[in-house]
């Protein structure tokens, strides 16, 4: 495998919690984290082509983005995929269809990392990348349950690592 699509997805006008792929934790947006983890990711495997695409119909969450990973892709969602009954596989297919149109080549997978799971580490997604590589017919977002069991707050490599990038602390310095 030598290209790999990254994707974050996140709609506007969530019904049961509002805004929610705007929300702050622990001081930060939570698309931060993903995009954090997808970093850490992208710096361990240079002999990787690695794109990150963010693809929403919330111009909120895309100037969110942008200020602070100007190098993510932003592919303005349709209205035909923005309704609480499109499944997530068709936003899928959109994303990869136009990176490839966008980029001019294939990719070989991708892989998707949901805004709502800030405690995803980079080995969650080191993880999945070997699975992927194990078996062709495996596509799945990445998050492991048992992280929600871990309630003090991120992964601190993902947190020293946003430290470092000097973004915010969890502390909000």
């Amino acid at each position: 495998m030598k290209r790999l699509l990254i994707t974050i997805c996140g709609r506007a006008g969530s019904k049961g919690f509002k805004n929610k792929n705007l929300k702050n934790f622990c001081g930060k947006p939570l698309v931060y984290y993903s995009l954090s983890a997808a970093e850490l990711f992208i710096k361990k495997h240079p002999e990787l082509e690695i794109d990150v695409a963010l693809n929403t119909d919330s111009e909120d969450l895309a100037r969110l983005v942008a200020a602070e990973y100007p190098e993510v892709i932003y592919l303005p969602r349709g209205a035909e995929l923005g309704g609480d009954r499109v499944p997530k596989v068709e936003v899928y297919k959109d994303s990869f269809a136009r990176m490839e149109a966008r980029t001019g080549k294939q990719y070989d997978a991708m892989i998707d990392l949901d805004i709502t799971s800030p405690l995803r580490t980079e080995q969650d997604i080191e993880n999945a990348f070997a699975k992927a590589q194990e078996r062709e017919d495996l596509r799945a977002g990445i998050v492991r349950a048992n992280h929600f069991q871990r309630l003090r707050g991120p992964p601190q490599s993902v947190v020293q690592y946003v430290q470092d990038r000097g973004r915010p602390r969890r502390d909000g310095h």
